[in-house]
């Protein structure tokens, strides 16, 4: 069967919201750039989220082949994301709305997040086509490295993303790891999951001139300073109080005291968000580090790749990470990663060639990685030409033509029938990667 038109349920947050706070981050870039790949191939998609302003439109249309709905339900307004579940009925009535009013008719549902799985279910088993599920991180592998004083991801979305497992035709993930999670944590079918890596855009996030990316930042540094970037949503995951203690360990350098400053891009997500931005803000004023941090407001991705091209390093220390899409970005930027081994990220740097996996997250064992990097010039210069290398193989063509295989009701059929003759925790059994 020839897929022409998918809808694409995203519920808690918009592809269009800006990435890097609140709700928006990855899977933000990731369900948009997916979308204009497919519309590059004659596919249209229907994005469907939950209205959360009274300012947006009803249907916008984000791009040729791209539409946005924005659905009725609950408050035109920011809810909590622990309260979001409740308005799930709202919101599958207000897409069946949406499909009545204008007569349209879908080859296939794609989910994002554990949320949007029960909307997905409801909607691909209205129209008898297949149910595709994404689920960009999972709360059992942010549990299992909370920080000191974190909250823990609660009861019901540990439940709710099992019955997504459920509801699901089959399962794209990112990584190994996280297809490893589904099917150890979750009980996942193994012929129920594809490994599909997402891609870059490289028409952004490309090498240029270090200096025309200081230009346009603004930014001044001395000879011989170096710049670390730190690029993602404040919340305690994302490792960035890691990465400030680093910083404080380089001071001990006498080769490098000084030297270096550490800029953060990202706001505040969650309901703790602010907390955590104040807190760092604390630690960093606290080890003597208030000169050399910077903390800037999220920017497009277009102004993100100037900052990774601006920095001699970008620095990924999250505790949980199911891809690592800032990494990949920076990478296709020509700037070398240093990283923690959370979830895909060592299957998205090369190790020893685009940059380092700290398999400690302990500051003193990033502070040392960091070190040596900008210490050997000629190997921080080797890394970056490799980096931008490696990540020009990802990319949202590539991705969009795998996905699309899934679309295919007889492939997506027989591998859920499959399943169900399938021991779920048998020995030695993998997903397949595409």
């Amino acid at each position: 069967m020839a897929v022409q038109r998918v809808a694409v349920i995203s519920m808690h947050t918009c592809p269009l919201e800006q990435p890097g706070t609140g709700d928006s981050g990855g899977l933000n870039v990731y369900v948009m750039s997916l979308a204009n790949a497919l519309a590059r191939r004659g596919i249209q998609s229907d994005i469907f989220t939950r209205k959360a302003s009274s300012l947006n439109s009803p249907v916008v249309m984000a791009a040729p082949g791209v539409r946005i709905f924005h659905v009725e339900a609950g408050e035109a307004d920011v809810v909590e994301k622990d309260r979001l579940p409740l308005l799930s009925p709202a919101f599958i009535a207000g897409v069946g709305e949406a499909l009545e009013a204008r007569s349209v008719s879908y080859d296939a549902v794609h989910s994002h997040y554990w949320m949007s799985a029960r909307a997905g279910k409801a909607l691909a088993g209205r129209l008898g086509v297949p149910h595709v599920m994404t689920f960009h991180s999972l709360g059992q592998a942010k549990n299992s490295t909370l920080a000191t004083g974190d909250l823990p991801e609660p009861r019901h979305r540990l439940l709710g993303e099992r019955r997504a497992v459920d509801a699901a035709d089959h399962i794209v993930a990112s990584t190994e790891a996280e297809a490893s999670m589904l099917m150890n944590h979750y009980g996942a079918c193994s012929r129920r999951i594809s490994v599909i890596a997402p891609g870059v855009d490289t028409a952004i996030f490309t090498p240029q001139a270090r200096g025309a990316a200081d230009s346009r930042l603004g930014v001044r540094n001395r000879d011989g300073d170096f710049t670390l970037v730190i690029a993602g949503r404040i919340q305690p995951l994302k490792g960035i109080d890691i990465g400030i203690s680093a910083l404080a360990e380089l001071q001990k350098d006498p080769h490098l005291a000084g030297r270096v400053k550490l800029a953060v891009v990202g706001g505040p997500s969650g309901p703790n968000g602010e907390a955590e931005l104040e807190s760092l803000r604390q630690l960093t004023i606290r080890s003597g580090l208030a000169e050399l941090v910077d903390f800037k407001e999220p920017v497009p991705q277009r102004d993100l790749a100037h900052h990774y091209r601006s920095a001699d390093l970008v620095v990924v220390p999250s505790r949980s990470e199911s891809f690592g899409l800032v990494a990949l970005e920076a990478q296709a930027s020509g700037t070398p990663v240093i990283a923690s081994s959370a979830g895909g990220l060592p299957e998205v740097i090369r190790a020893g060639h685009t940059g380092t996996i700290v398999e400690s997250l302990a500051p003193q064992a990033f502070a040392q990685a960091i070190g040596e990097l900008l210490l050997d010039d000629e190997k921080r210069a080797e890394f970056g030409r490799n980096a931008a290398r490696h990540a020009a193989e990802f990319t949202w063509g590539a991705t969009a033509e795998k996905v699309l295989g899934l679309y295919e009701a007889r492939e997506a059929a027989e591998a859920a029938e499959s399943c169900k003759v399938e021991e779920i925790a048998e020995s030695g059994t993998t997903a397949r990667r595409m």
